[in-house]
């Protein structure tokens, strides 16, 4: 790590072997002009092999981005050490090869006109297109409907569409790394029913993502965490 100063923003990257995914973030909010802008932290946590692991710290040395090295053991152990790391009073996390549209200006003017409420979070709409450039899916976040079967099982949002207040974690709150694949649902569950103010507007979109390694999996975890949170045997405690 480069700096202690408190940022405004700090933006996460986790990275394990895929040098082309991180390049393409990087040269992006290059573009985007999110490097070196004042109040602006890029934290790279990375988890991969030898080899790369060399190549994406020179990239962070080259761009005077802070960088830290973790042993894997999955996405959000690494999101969790990236929470502990941060400096900044938001915190966004981006999937490396996932490209932000809003300029550095925009998101950071956003963020000083939330900087007296108590949002917990800023939620936005996110789109994602597949290598070859095809529409994948929107997540689109619809918070008119808080009970029943709909709200419960809806599965539309992750977090490259929310950017977290620091403050949310400040409690020991973390990425549950029991539910492994629905872990984002959980966590932004619990922000979302904090939310005070929600943004109508989209903020910022994707060109690039990903689906669920393993579906079955997913819908398993999914369902569980259901059960639990229906039948109230499913707490949040201070740390996941």
């Amino acid at each position: 790590m480069n700096s202690n100063k408190r940022q405004q923003l700090t933006i996460v990257l986790v990275a394990k072997d895929n040098v082309i995914e991180v390049a393409s973030s990087l040269k992006r909010l290059n573009t985007l002009n999110f490097f070196r802008s004042e109040g602006v932290e890029i934290l790279l946590i990375d988890s991969s092999t030898t080899t790369n692991r060399g190549i994406i710290e020179q990239m962070s040395l080259d761009n005077s981005i802070n960088f830290a090295w973790r042993p894997p053991s999955g996405i959000y152990s690494a999101m969790n050490d990236a929470i502990d790391l941060s400096t900044g009073e938001w915190i966004w996390f981006l999937n490396p090869g996932d490209y932000a549209e809003l300029d550095c200006d925009t998101v950071m003017r956003i963020l000083e006109d939330e900087c007296n409420s108590l949002s917990p979070t800023l939620i936005f709409k996110t789109k994602t297109i597949d290598e070859k450039g095809r529409f994948v899916r929107y997540r689109n976040l619809d918070l008119k409907i808080q009970n029943g079967l709909k709200n419960l099982f809806s599965f539309n949002y992750c977090h490259q569409g929310i950017i977290y207040r620091k403050s949310l974690f400040d409690s020991g709150l973390r990425y549950d790394t029991i539910y492994k694949i629905i872990s984002d649902k959980i966590l932004n569950d619990y922000a979302i029913s904090r939310q005070t103010k929600l943004l109508d507007i989209t903020l910022a979109s994707f060109h690039k993502g990903g689906i669920s390694s393993n579906i079955y999996l997913a819908r398993f975890e999914l369902c569980w965490y259901c059960f639990k949170k229906i039948t109230g045997t499913f707490t949040i405690t201070s740390k996941l």
